[in-house]
Formats: C-alpha cells, sequence, structure tokens
C-alpha cells in the first residue's frame, strides 16, 4: 500500500518537472536604439530598412536547468567578424572573442555556440557562409582551414585545397547558389 503512494508520489513529482525540462527557447535580442535609416532615399521604394544591432541570443522562460543552475551566456556576441544568413531565416555570427560561431534558427527558436569543429577547437572563425541546403562553412584564418557543418550545426567535414594543402589565411567566404559551388 506504501508503494503505491510512493508510485503516484513519483508520477505526480515527474508530471510536474518534466514541462520545466522542455527544450529553452531563444530569441534575438537588439540594440533598443531608435535610429531611422532607409536605403535609398524617399521618393524612391525602400529596399533595405535598418532595424537595429544584434546583441545576443538568450533563452526566454525557464527550464528547470536554468532555475537550478542559472542561465548560460553562451548567446551574448562579444566581438563579432561576420554574418550570414541562410534561405529559411538563420544566421551564423562569428564571435572571434568567444573562438566561436552562434548558429540561431528562428522558426524553431534554436540557438547553438559552435566551438568544435571534429576534433579541432576552433581559434579564430572570420567567416562563415550558408549554401542552398543549409550548410554553413566557416573560415578560421588561425588554423588555416575551412569548415564544413550541417544545417543543424553538425560537424561534417574539413575541406581542403588541391593537394591537401593548408589555406594560407582563409579570411572570406562566398558561396554562388546559382552554379552550386
Amino acid at each position: 500500500h506504501i508503494s503505491s503512494k510512493v508510485g503516484v508520489f513519483v508520477i505526480a513529482l515527474l508530471m510536474l518537472l518534466l514541462p520545466s525540462c522542455s527544450t529553452v527557447k531563444w530569441q534575438m535580442v537588439m540594440d533598443g536604439e531608435e535610429v531611422s535609416l532607409d536605403w535609398p532615399p524617399p521618393p524612391n521604394p525602400i529596399k533595405v530598412s535598418f532595424l537595429g544591432s544584434l546583441k545576443a541570443f538568450r533563452p526566454s522562460g525557464e527550464s528547470l536547468f536554468s532555475l537550478l543552475f542559472g542561465k548560460s551566456d553562451d548567446g551574448e556576441i562579444l566581438k563579432p567578424m561576420s554574418l550570414a544568413v541562410g534561405a529559411d531565416g538563420r544566421i551564423a555570427v562569428s564571435d572571434l572573442q568567444k573562438k566561436g560561431v552562434h548558429l540561431f534558427i528562428p522558426y524553431i527558436q534554436k540557438h547553438r555556440l559552435l566551438l568544435q569543429a571534429g576534433k579541432s577547437r576552433l581559434a579564430s572563425p572570420v567567416s562563415v557562409v550558408f549554401d542552398a541546403n543549409l550548410n554553413l562553412y566557416i573560415a578560421d584564418s588561425v588554423l588555416q582551414k575551412v569548415f564544413l557543418f550541417d544545417a543543424t550545426g553538425a560537424f561534417l567535414r574539413v575541406l581542403d585545397r588541391a593537394g591537401n594543402s593548408p589555406f594560407l589565411r582563409p579570411a572570406g567566404l562566398a558561396f554562388d547558389v546559382q552554379n552550386d559551388l
């Protein structure tokens, strides 16, 4: 009889705690400056508008983990170097001070701070770009490599130059979507 009460108590406790263990949702934090910068100027139709400066990606709401251990500062952008936007609106920001790349997927409110590429710890991720399949390419100028990640942020492989010689100091990336190069 006591064991059945304990079982009911454990099930009730799990039902209370499970929602707080759910996946943390993330949001973008913008600088609050009220600035109106549009291009081209009137009377032309606006093609580009400045909305603000991206400062961080922060978890919204509380999880059991954040209640017990506090919120992570992984989403703070300290020294941004480059930014890429994928076809579905995802954002990658290279952060030289964190020696990593912020990957944010807005439609599922997911943030990852990419610090590793296989066995290599990123040292100076200076450039990022997405291809047509939303794969992420990261150029690291100190490691002299270009790393390829899939759309979820999982490491796939290192891209080598012909003859497997290292890049001298890769500092910029571009992707030709029309020619799939």
